[in-house]
């Protein structure tokens, strides 16, 4: 967590796609105003975030274009090369 000069805070947070709803859910109950989700997620679990949070955060998707469909999957087998 990063606590700025004006007292917002920004936290960072892993979550496999599974968990991204709950964790989600709990960040807004924890007053987040702004969820953004990063790292090639699925459209699916952005929806269901988005679907979670509702009115109460601004959900963001950071997301690959479907051109760069082959460097996605070079760059997900390197990290799952990684964590093996």
């Amino acid at each position: 967590m990063q606590e700025h000069r004006d007292g917002r805070r920004t936290t960072i947070v892993g979550a496999p796609n599974d968990a991204a709803e709950l964790l989600a859910v709990e960040l807004v109950d924890d007053r987040a105003d702004v969820v953004e989700i990063c790292g090639g997620t699925p459209l699916t679990t952005a929806a269901r975030v988005l679907e979670a949070a509702g009115d109460s955060a601004t959900v963001g998707l950071v997301s690959w274009p479907f051109e760069s469909i082959d460097g996605v999957a070079a760059y997900k087998a390197a990290c799952e090369a990684r964590t093996a």
